[in-house]
């Protein structure tokens, strides 16, 4: 079994890879080779159910390259993986989960890997790590969003005061 490199990656509708297989016959001779386009839009309608909720999944065959990921980016598709990273030296070594950042939207996440059946295809499923409650960077803005009417609060009350006096009734004598 072969899978191919991408076909008609300027297209997102049409963008797809190749399976090939070496036939033979019964006396193992060779017989042929079949070969079969499939496009890539069936296995994001497949995969779409794992993706979502800062999850991501990634469809890769053994040698490194991406075939599709999740968030969908066209320009993933053939994509190879940066040697000695996390994923993937997990990949060439049979691993079954690797934790990395994910360069594409700077998030950590935890990957499973799961070889798709006989065919030299990985799928790679990514949750993150930390959740939002713990990025330093939003705690620092919520911090300014709320700092700022809690600083304001005695200057509003003091001009509140001066108007209501300002406003009251002047007792008569």
């Amino acid at each position: 079994m072969f899978i191919g490199e991408p076909f008609s990656r300027a297209d997102e509708k049409a963008v797809g890879f190749t399976v090939s297989r070496w036939m033979t016959d019964g006396d193992a001779r060779f017989a042929g080779v079949a070969v079969m386009g499939v496009r890539l839009a069936y296995f994001r309608q497949l995969l779409a159910q794992f993706a979502g909720a800062g999850r991501s999944v990634v469809l890769l065959r053994r040698d490194g390259t991406v075939i599709m990921r999740l968030p969908f980016r066209l320009n993933d598709v053939g994509n190879r993986l940066e040697p000695q990273t996390p994923f993937d030296i997990a990949l060439r070594t049979g691993a079954t989960a690797a934790a990395t950042w994910d360069a594409t939207d700077r998030v950590e996440r935890r990957f499973a890997f799961q070889p798709a059946g006989a065919f030299p295809l990985v799928v790679g499923i990514g949750t993150p790590i930390a959740s939002l409650s713990a990025n330093p960077a939003l705690w620092l803005l919520l911090t300014a969003v709320c700092s700022a009417p809690l600083a304001s609060a005695p200057l509003v009350s003091r001009q509140w005061r001066a108007r209501r006096r300002a406003c009251a009734p002047v007792p008569e004598q």
